[in-house]
């Protein structure tokens, strides 16, 4: 079984949001609430305006304990049009900021490589970053695919 749920797809002050929940984080939100991820992003974004700039974000939900950890990818300025966008990460535990921690487990390096060069393969097609998140996902190998919605 995947250690993901499917992404959901959100738009959050004017970024689009591609969220991977991680199993194990159904204890912490809700998935009867359809806008339970959403709204804990929001406060999150509202108490870090830093986090609310790039072209997309690729959210890593997951849960350490009692505390809900989010990793946010940060798609910022295109490098080249080569290269494609340069990539930050900050890394929050429930609503503060932490460092220190490592950045992602190897499943979320391959989750994060897929969903590059799909987007590089989008952006070189002029696909708009909203229609990218909104749109397929690509196919992660073996387990680590995810199969099941978050929401129930």
């Amino acid at each position: 079984m995947s250690q993901f749920y499917k992404p959901i797809p959100l738009i959050i002050r004017n970024v689009p949001v591609l969220v991977y929940p991680m199993l194990g984080v159904e204890k912490l939100v809700s998935q009867e609430d359809k806008s339970s991820i959403q709204s804990r992003l929001e406060k999150l974004y509202e108490s870090n305006n830093e986090i609310v700039s790039g072209k997309m974000h690729i959210v890593i939900l997951w849960a350490d304990g009692d505390s809900l950890m989010t990793d946010i990818w940060q798609y910022l300025q295109l490098e080249s049009e080569d290269t494609g966008f340069t990539i930050d990460c900050k890394t929050f535990k429930n609503l503060h900021p932490i460092s220190g921690s490592g950045l992602t487990a190897s499943d979320g390096l391959i989750m994060l490589g897929r969903e590059t060069e799909l987007q590089e393969e989008s952006r070189k097609n002029s696909v708009s970053t909203i229609d990218f998140v909104l749109g397929i996902r690509p196919e992660l190998p073996g387990e680590i695919n995810p199969t099941v919605d978050f929401y129930k």
